[in-house]
């Protein structure tokens, strides 16, 4: 299995998933059930993290799309209600194609998700970011050859 060839950091930040809509479209959000009955879109194999995603397959119509592009395209053309990204992501790419004001993040997050460096444990890079995590360098000033505190990413937390 791959996940058995890979290991994981432990979290490096956190992201906040954002619910978005057409401004003049917004709806009262407060908790995930107030999703229902209306279509969403996500990026194609995204996950919303373990109870989002358990919900969401029971209780929401949510789409997928390849990319940002086609994601808020769906959500402009009307094709969906609403759009799951993550907060800083979808601002970006929002402002950067001038739809900032006419596609906002509703106020209250959807959740929150950490975020981990995922790597081969023959990979170079892996080595040298060890001192990201723990900063342990050898006497040549090189990272260590794992990263400490990171684990197989099929083991249980």
């Amino acid at each position: 299995m791959l996940a058995k060839q890979f290991l994981v950091s432990p979290p490096i930040t956190r992201v906040k998933l954002s619910v978005f809509t057409q401004a003049q479209k917004r709806f009262r959000f407060v908790q995930s059930t107030d999703l229902k009955g209306r279509i969403g879109a996500k990026l194609l194999g995204m996950s919303l993290g373990e109870k989002l995603d358990d919900f969401s397959r029971h209780n929401l119509v949510i789409e997928e799309a390849v990319d940002l592009r086609a994601l808020f395209k769906m959500l402009e053309y009307g094709r969906v209600d609403y759009v799951v990204m993550y907060e800083e992501a979808a601002q970006a790419f929002l402002k950067q194609h001038a739809l900032q004001n006419r596609i906002v993040a509703l106020d209250k997050a959807l959740g929150f998700e950490s975020v981990h460096f995922l790597g081969s444990p023959r990979s170079h890079c892996i080595k040298k970011l060890a001192r990201f995590f723990d900063g342990e360098t050898d006497t040549n000033g090189n990272a260590e050859q794992t990263v400490s505190g990171a684990q197989s990413s099929d083991s249980s937390p």
